[in-house]
């Protein structure tokens, strides 16, 4: 797959020429007030999840899947639901290592990210290394990192009222207003319980790297 990176002059040769790169976090994405309205979203890693507003007698076992994860209700226990009263279960996922990717190459959102365009023409080997980089044992034998993906990201409102919830991976989903960026996400989870962004030289990976300026742009 050929992906696109948008970034600083100065930050996109340190990539072709050292293999300098920078791998952030899911949490941090979420610092607003740090960052612009293109790429800081407060509810990143969020799954936000709506009861229906029907009044009734529900007993905790038939409470709808999000609400007993979230409340730990016992099964027997009755909840009186006033008519129009909502419950809204925000379910937020563990921190993870992000690094973001274009799909199509933007003129515009390279000017709004930096003013330069790495390509990155095979993003197998390349997430790869990356992968090794980030990887190795903690003090207590523990491995940094526990699982990748590498997904586009879908452009659909976070929110989900009951019966129509399904389980879908926060880190993945934006609001349709960002769709313009045809996001590809690299995700990595890890065992640790808190973890900041990385700045990583990993030179093997500047065999898949290139600057890039479209002609018609």
């Amino acid at each position: 797959m050929e992906l696109f990176k948008y970034l600083h002059p100065m930050w996109a040769d340190r990539m072709v020429r050292e293999g300098a790169i920078r791998v952030g976090t899911l949490y941090d994405f979420r610092r607003t007030e740090a960052l612009d309205s293109e790429r800081g979203d407060a509810n990143e890693g969020i799954r936000i999840s709506l009861t229906d507003g029907a009044p009734g007698i529900v007993e905790g076992k038939d409470l709808p899947w999000f609400v007993r994860q979230s409340l730990n209700v016992p099964p027997n226990v009755k909840i009186l639901f006033a008519e129009g009263a909502v419950l809204k279960v925000h379910q937020n996922v563990p921190d993870a290592y992000v690094y973001c990717t274009c799909s199509k190459f933007d003129k515009s959102l390279m000017q709004l990210f930096g003013g330069a365009c790495v390509r990155i023409v095979d993003s197998t080997p390349f997430f790869a290394a990356i992968t090794q980089a980030l990887d190795g044992w903690d003090a207590n034998g523990i491995r940094n990192i526990s699982g990748f993906q590498l997904s586009p990201c879908e452009y659909v409102d976070r929110e989900q009222t009951w019966p129509n919830v399904s389980e879908y991976h926060p880190a993945f989903r934006k609001p349709p207003k960002y769709s313009h960026q045809s996001e590809v996400r690299a995700i990595w989870t890890t065992t640790a319980t808190s973890i900041s962004p990385k700045n990583l030289v990993v030179p093997v990976i500047r065999s898949w790297c290139e600057r890039f300026a479209e002609r018609a742009a």
